[in-house]
């Protein structure tokens, strides 16, 4: 069970990636430089979770209470990650808007996260499991390779939300996106420090997954980020 677990794991977080990335390649060449647009966003934003105030976001939020230092540094990552997003959309990906584009970011930042935060860990699992198999729950493991999963959708959307934010000129939707990025990880944090069990937790994240594709779905083909004018 351990070792089906570890597998499990490492096909969601590490050969999924892989796969996406050939997948979206092939279909477009041009969707190679957003996946990586998506790359730089998250290499960006752990850059600046290094530096002050960023690097002691619990030292500025704990002393106002239980809430608020699970939502404080759960907002403070949202905007910065939501803000680069733009950005990156605005300047870097200049004549790459297109939804498949917005999806290609999405999955990039998803796919490096992905891979660095729970790939590596279940790939060096199955390589050495004669070695880690003591070391290893099967549980843990599993509810990892969902929790991946799962975050996947609520990536996509987050990136498509900033994508029709530059196209239609509705700044509000920056914010938008904030909001979901918050609701996401904030919940799921404060759910997490009220003692829930990591079950409940990556089931509601499934939940929220599958709202996720469904917005998805309606706003990949909306008017606004389907119109062939790119550059904006």
């Amino acid at each position: 069970m351990k070792l089906i677990s570890s597998i499990f794991t490492l096909l969601a977080a590490m050969v999924l990636p892989a796969a996406g990335f050939m997948f979206l390649s092939d279909r477009d060449r041009g969707y190679i430089k957003s996946i990586s647009a998506g790359i730089l966003t998250y290499i960006i934003l752990r850059v600046l979770m290094v530096l002050p105030p960023l690097n002691d976001l619990n030292g500025l939020f704990s002393p106002l209470g239980a809430a608020a230092s699970v939502y404080g540094p759960a907002l403070a990552i949202a905007a910065v990650s939501e803000l680069t997003r733009f950005l990156v959309f605005k300047y870097y990906l200049e004549g790459r808007r297109t939804p498949g584009d917005a999806v290609s970011l999405g999955f990039g930042f998803w796919a490096v996260e992905a891979i660095l935060t729970v790939g590596l860990t279940a790939l060096l699992v199955v390589i050495n499991f004669s070695v880690n198999s003591q070391y290893v729950n099967a549980v843990n493991m599993t509810l990892s390779g969902l929790e991946r999963l799962f975050v996947l959708p609520v990536q996509l959307l987050l990136s498509l939300i900033s994508l029709y934010a530059l196209k239609s000129g509705k700044y509000v939707f920056i914010a938008l996106g904030m909001a979901l990025h918050l609701a996401v990880n904030g919940t799921t944090g404060f759910l997490v420090a009220a003692g829930f069990a990591p079950a409940v937790v990556i089931a509601i994240m499934g939940a929220a997954a599958l709202v996720c594709c469904g917005v998805i779905f309606r706003l990949y083909s909306s008017p606004t980020l389907t119109q062939s004018k790119n550059d904006i």
